[in-house]
């Protein structure tokens, strides 16, 4: 079976460095801003620069990486996440060098379009925390879609 994994709140818990984050740069970031890329919540783009120079350090000290990670690297699956390229690489360095992600900065469109296109199998499993990117994944794929909980279950 081919299994395609979400990265932050699936593989890796990262809420509390990303808040801290922003936090450092003056920002608190609002609730609806979870999985929207930055610039539709957030209107300076120095904030944003200063979080980004600063996420690593707070990955390393306040994410965690969660029971999937260790079923995603043994099994070599792909990660198509929103995250940013560096988002990306903190969470690489600090917690799995070897993750296979093969698609940054996507919107639920573009994994969705990713999904119906990539080269391999048309079908599988694909794993999100995001009960919204489940459903639309479900409907406009062949993709059987899981919770992190229900994939978990069945390791």
């Amino acid at each position: 079976m081919t299994y395609v994994f979400d990265l932050d709140g699936t593989l890796v818990d990262t809420r509390l460095a990303v808040e801290k984050a922003y936090a450092y740069a003056g920002v608190v970031m609002p609730e609806f801003a979870w999985g929207r890329p930055w610039y539709e919540w957030l209107d300076d783009a120095q904030v944003h620069a200063v979080k980004t120079r600063v996420y690593p350090q707070f990955v390393k000290q306040f994410a965690t990486p969660m029971p999937l990670l260790e079923h995603a690297l043994r099994l070599n699956a792909l990660v198509i996440t929103g995250a940013s390229v560096s988002a990306v690489l903190a969470i690489q360095q600090a917690f799995a060098p070897t993750l296979r992600v093969a698609l940054t900065g996507a919107s639920l469109a573009e994994k969705i379009e990713f999904l119906n296109f990539m080269p391999g199998p048309l079908t599988g499993i694909y794993v999100d925390d995001n009960a919204q990117a489940r459903c639309d994944i479900a409907r406009e794929t062949r993709w059987q879609v899981q919770t992190p909980a229900e994939c978990l279950q069945s390791f």
